[in-house]
């Protein structure tokens, strides 16, 4: 059982998913790609702020949120909120509501974020600042390329 705060969670959920890299899939089985898990977001509203996901070979800019349990969406009112009307993304430790949203939703592997924030304690901390701005450029060259192919 993971005991850590949320917020503890949600910064080792941001840094687990910083690498594009990884294919996962969502719980609806769907292809998906973090492209850049976005900016952590300390104030109300989504846990992440302008998260770029690759999703069945589409590009989706918007805003993901984090829950220990997929039943929280609706505990928490978030379905009746306004500020998560952007939310592309849900992220979860645990997939026990399967009531239908919007978006998708990513059910993270417990052992792999376990491993994750032990990393996190022991390493020294990376420059967030640094792996955020290169992801942004990432991002807008990705965008930009994707333009141009398009064309």
């Amino acid at each position: 059982m993971i005991k850590e705060t949320e917020l503890e969670l949600q910064k080792s959920v941001h840094l687990l998913l910083s690498d594009p890299s990884v294919v996962r899939a969502t719980t609806a089985g769907k292809r998906l790609q973090i492209l850049s898990p976005g900016r952590h977001n300390v104030l109300g509203g989504p846990d992440f702020k302008d998260t770029a996901i690759l999703l069945n070979g589409n590009i989706i800019v918007g805003d993901a949120e984090f829950h220990r349990n997929s039943s929280e969406w609706f505990v928490h009112s978030h379905d009746e909120n306004r500020e998560f009307d952007s939310v592309v993304l849900h992220i979860v430790l645990n997939y026990d509501n399967q009531s239908k949203l919007p978006f998708d939703t990513l059910l993270l592997n417990k052992v792999e974020l376990r491993t994750n924030m032990e990393k996190l304690k022991t390493d020294i901390k990376p420059d967030i600042n640094s792996i955020q701005d290169l992801q942004d450029y990432a991002l807008i060259r990705l965008l930009r390329k994707s333009a141009d192919a398009k064309k």
